[in-house]
């Protein structure tokens, strides 16, 4: 109980307690070494106590429990506050979480009409671990994403999704659905890969169509090899092309100059047979 007593005195010393309460308490922390002693009669003076019917328990606030809210600024004005909200049949811890995350009435108030949902002790807690706060959702908001509900937020906040990067997926696709904004976080598209894609010709993609760029590993430097190699196959294959070419000028001269040869001896055994043809006649008509 040592350490207990040193809580108390140093809560009393920050004015968290005033001296009747913190000599109260001292006196259960004593009691309660007793097991035959019962404490009940001296917690039941303590402010907390007036509000215990919204702490799920069948037993009253020990001193080391009452201890431990108060270190963490929970007092029964706080309790009401969250039993006026609807947030109650709350067990001691569930209570505890809220001020260990710094979670107010007021704020929690703040959450319930921005997401339009009646949240459980839980899911508050959840919305704080992960940061999800009212400007959080009231920036979304104004992007447009009005229909977002408790749990999208909690998915957009584990994949750290911020505003300011929804901004830019709605700049590629203005249409962007929930499942989009998640997929294009889960698969690492951010701004600069967005930017990279466009400088390279790609800023006409499709929110679905940059995930698959994403997922198959295609980003600036692979466009970038995959274009250099397009283009030394153009100048291989133009270079082909005006080989082709040129073979195909050469053989159809070397087809005329064989056509042209071939019609000049034609020509030429034509003459000779038509001069043998007359020496013969003229030698028929000597003899």
């Amino acid at each position: 109980m040592e350490q207990e007593r040193i809580q108390v005195l140093a809560m009393l010393e920050e004015g968290k307690l005033t001296p009747e309460q913190a000599e109260q308490l001292l006196e259960a922390l004593e009691l309660e070494e007793t097991p035959t002693v019962r404490v009940q009669e001296v917690k039941r003076q303590l402010p907390l106590q007036d509000v215990l019917p919204t702490v799920r328990s069948s037993k009253s606030l020990t001193p080391k429990q009452i201890i431990e809210l108060s270190i963490h600024g929970i007092d029964a004005d706080f309790i009401r506050e969250l039993k006026d909200l609807g947030v109650t049949d709350l067990s001691f811890k569930e209570i505890l979480d809220l001020g260990v995350h710094g979670i107010d009435p007021k704020r929690i108030k703040e959450l319930q009409s921005l997401t339009g949902e009646l949240l459980s002790a839980k899911q508050i807690k959840e919305l704080a671990i992960h940061d999800v706060n009212p400007e959080f959702i009231r920036e979304m908001m104004a992007l447009g994403f009005e229909k977002f509900r408790f749990k999208d937020y909690i998915e957009l906040a584990i994949h750290d999704v911020k505003p300011e990067t929804v901004e830019v997926y709605k700049s590629l696709c203005p249409d962007l659905k929930f499942r989009q904004i998640l997929e294009l976080a889960v698969h690492g598209v951010d701004a600069n890969y967005i930017q990279e894609l466009r400088e390279q010709g790609f800023g006409h993609l499709s929110a679905d169509e940059v995930i698959e760029f994403s997922i198959h590993g295609v980003d600036a430097e692979y466009i970038k090899t995959m274009q250099a190699l397009e283009l030394e196959l153009s100048e291989e294959s133009k270079f082909k092309d005006k080989v082709k070419s040129k073979s195909k000028s050469m053989t159809n001269k070397v087809q005329n100059n064989l056509s042209n040869l071939s019609d000049g001896l034609q020509k030429n055994l034509t003459n000779l047979s038509d001069k043998l043809q007359k020496n013969l006649s003229d030698l028929s008509d000597f003899l």
